[in-house]
């Protein structure tokens, strides 16, 4: 972590020199502007809380599927690990809790499927009902 921390400070040093060379703004303009440009899209509201939304969203999107992915196909590595982490003498163990938390894991993911199955069809009879009522908008 240090070094990664030496290298970006040693580009942004750089990248503020370039800067002060190309177009004649000190570090202390430099600052400032960028001080400026972050108060502006903090106070512009809706534009800062779109963008961050946006960003949140995508990074949610891409990251779910990519870990979910790594989850999926690393998980006999992961089984081997968290054997090897007890003592031989727990393996049984650790075997039984890790087909425990499959199951229940499994349960939980069946009972949220019901769940959602359940509140679809009564959204679809409600909603379809909605027009048949008079004096309703539609």
């Amino acid at each position: 972590m240090p070094a990664i921390k030496k290298h970006l400070n040693y580009h942004y040093i750089t990248a503020q020199k370039w800067l002060y060379q190309t177009f004649h703004f000190t570090r202390r303009e430099q600052t400032k502007f960028i001080d400026d440009a972050k108060d502006k899209l903090k106070d512009s509201g809706t534009i800062g809380e779109t963008f961050f939304s946006f960003t949140k969203a995508l990074m949610v999107v891409f990251l779910l599927p990519v870990y979910s992915f790594l989850l999926l196909y690393y998980r006999d590595m992961i089984k081997k690990f968290l054997i090897s982490v007890f003592k031989d003498q727990h393996e049984d163990k650790v075997r039984e809790v890790l087909q425990e938390s499959r199951s229940i894991i499994q349960g939980y993911m069946t009972g949220l499927l019901v769940e959602m199955g359940i509140v679809a069809a009564i959204n679809i009879a409600g909603f379809s009902s909605w027009n048949r009522i008079p004096g309703a908008a539609g």
